[in-house]
């Protein structure tokens, strides 16, 4: 049996990256109704954004870093790195084009500014009125 605020504190720390990586895949297809990017391009730049947000809440999570949680980070990235690079293909993973790139780089640094703002509008003021 479950006590305390376990499940709030769960949804709290979930909701933000939850929300991110929603709106991320909105924005892409967004901005594939005008730029018309393969669907494998798209794809993978979903794919991209998504993993480099779950890296948010992994980081987020493993705060405060000691040598056990800097080891998880870093492996966990490097583990991608080499499955985008080895396994991408067996997973319809497509090395990036320059307007894709063009388009995901904004998109990254705005997923980080969007989950920042959705800890703070959890943290501070939605978690105020709940719990």
């Amino acid at each position: 049996r479950l006590h305390g605020k376990f499940m709030l504190n769960i949804i709290k720390k979930s909701i933000p990256g939850a929300l991110t990586m929603v709106i991320n895949v909105l924005l892409l297809e967004a901005i594939q109704s005008f730029m018309h990017f393969p669907q494998a391009q798209l794809s993978t730049a979903a794919v991209v954004l998504t993993t480099v947000t779950l890296f948010m809440i992994l980081f987020r999570v493993c705060m405060p870093f000691n040598g056990k949680h800097i080891f998880l980070f870093v492996s966990m990235c490097i583990a991608f790195m080499l499955a985008y690079i080895i396994f991408g293909p067996a997973f319809s993973l497509v090395p990036m084009t320059a307007p894709t790139l063009l388009v995901l780089l904004p998109l990254l640094f705005a997923s980080l500014s969007m989950f920042m703002m959705f800890l703070h509008l959890i943290d501070h003021i939605l978690m105020r009125h709940i719990g």
